[in-house]
């Protein structure tokens, strides 16, 4: 009797141990799935957020678009607004971006002739026009470039080195022969919103911004723009960033830019499609 219930005792023990070892083993099979799958959704995450760089006259459209494109595939947006020329500057020291979209094709070619962008990617996307605007308080006294010229005390205008707007200004200028007639009185700003917000402060009596950016000035008025045929054409381009490691989500956010979706956004906001 003693012998059986020995024997039932050993058997119960052999059990357990058998039990235990499977209960470990599934743990240790099931811990790299979890662990895979952690891996996966951190990929997931990666892919699903885009950086994208864009020129400071974009602003309310890209924003637009930004959450359009978010609603759609999912994929967040972060937007860094600059001027065209920092933003490129900014691509070839190593910073975050994924899309580039510039107001001016200078800069993507710079960016392009050092390798820094996916060729087959760049396309026009807008046109835009340059106009002048002054304060609401001196629409009166300003009305005209010749006023401008004649009677303005402080004249704001976007970096003429690296700012496109600034660019087609002087370039404009210089060739209606008015630059040296300005220029001890320009203050330059660092991109053309700065050029806004001097206006619409009162800082500056005049000055020179897209047609896109007076439609969303609140104190200030347009005038006048500059004769197209002074200036090149104002034409924004896009590329993919080489360096980008989002690649298939880029191009779907660069595929959206030509959607009718955004087609809307950026017409309602005074550009022009191409």
């Amino acid at each position: 009797m003693r012998k059986i219930k020995k024997l039932i005792a050993l058997s119960l023990v052999l059990v357990m141990s058998v039990g235990l070892f499977a209960c470990n083993n599934d743990k240790k099979t099931e811990e790299p799935a979890k662990q895979e799958e952690t891996a996966k959704d951190t990929d997931k995450k990666a892919e699903g957020e885009l950086y994208i760089s864009a020129a400071a006259s974009l602003k309310e459209s890209m924003e637009e678009i930004g959450e359009d494109f978010t609603k759609e595939t999912g994929i967040k947006v972060n937007n860094n607004f600059g001027s065209s020329g920092a933003l490129q500057k900014q691509i070839e020291e190593g910073a975050q971006a994924d899309v580039f979209v510039s107001a001016g094709k200078k800069q993507i070619k710079a960016l392009e002739e050092k390798g820094l962008l996916e060729n087959d990617s760049i396309k026009d996307l807008l046109q835009n026009e340059v106009v002048i605007i002054v304060p609401e308080a001196k629409k009166g006294e300003i009305k005209t470039l010749d006023d401008v010229v004649e009677k303005a005390e402080k004249i704001a205008v976007a970096q003429t080195d690296s700012v496109p707007v600034g660019q087609y200004t002087k370039e404009s200028l210089d060739n209606l022969k008015l630059w040296d007639k300005i220029e001890d009185r320009v203050v330059l700003a660092k991109n053309v919103r700065e050029v806004l917000a001097w206006v619409e402060q009162g800082n500056a009596d005049a000055g020179f911004v897209y047609r896109t950016d007076a439609m969303v000035a609140k104190d200030s008025v347009v005038i006048g723009e500059l004769d197209p045929t002074s200036y090149k054409e104002v034409i924004y381009p896009a590329a993919i960033v080489k360096d980008t490691k989002n690649k298939d989500a880029s191009q779907k956010y660069l595929d959206f830019l030509n959607s009718d979706t955004a087609k809307k956004v950026f017409e309602k906001n005074g550009f022009k499609v191409k």
